[in-house]
């Protein structure tokens, strides 16, 4: 499953328009998955406890060598509805490795507890797609500072990582010489999935 769903990624990338990098700086790229067959065995997640998954959205995300952090951003977006506010989450993030991630190459990191309450930068993530963040060309705008309560989330190849949706996240940025790339979706569940909790990196 491991080499599908790095074959996959790797003919998307190569086939990309080399301006999408450009535009997509700071993410490095966001490639829908959902018109390839490796993506179906990603979302296997019956046999985790969800019922009825549905998904919003999936993409390949790419960082290139020598590329800035992504900006803090969070895929829950239903803040009009009560529902949002409540536990067990109704949305989470999966993201599938197709290789080692730790903070030197631009792994996942996120601001611990910014799920479960109101964080000064939630009022910005709105704008995690807006141009100037996606191209970086702000590398002191606040939404790519570090803070107290990040978190770094390192990863193997092969690994999963599942997150609420409501949670502030973003990468580091990839100070390697190959590239990041993970496979990421954001499903849906009435029923919670069981998440081991964040550590610090040492």
């Amino acid at each position: 499953m491991l080499v599908r769903a790095r074959q996959g990624p790797a003919e998307q990338l190569a086939a990309q328009d080399p301006a999408r990098f450009a535009d997509q700086k700071s993410t490095g790229s966001l490639n829908s998955v959902f018109p390839h067959a490796y993506c179906a065995e990603l979302a296997a997640l019956a046999a985790l406890g969800c019922a009825a998954p549905k998904f919003a959205t999936g993409c390949v995300i790419s960082k290139p060598p020598h590329s800035p952090p992504r900006c803090w951003l969070q895929d829950g977006d239903g803040w009009d509805d009560p529902r949002s506010y409540a536990a067990p989450t109704l949305q989470f993030f999966l993201m599938h490795y197709r290789g080692d991630a730790e903070p030197a190459n631009g792994c996942l990191r996120v601001l611990r507890g910014s799920h479960r309450r109101r964080h000064a930068l939630r009022d910005r993530a709105s704008e995690a797609h807006a141009e100037t963040l996606r191209r970086a060309s702000d590398p002191a705008h606040p939404a790519f500072r570090s803070l107290p309560e990040d978190a770094a989330v390192p990863v193997r190849a092969g690994d999963a990582v599942i997150g609420d949706a409501r949670l502030l996240h973003g990468a580091y940025a990839n100070a390697s010489e190959r590239r990041r790339t993970v496979i990421t979706t954001t499903p849906s569940s009435a029923i919670p999935l069981p998440c081991r909790p964040i550590r610090r990196a040492a």
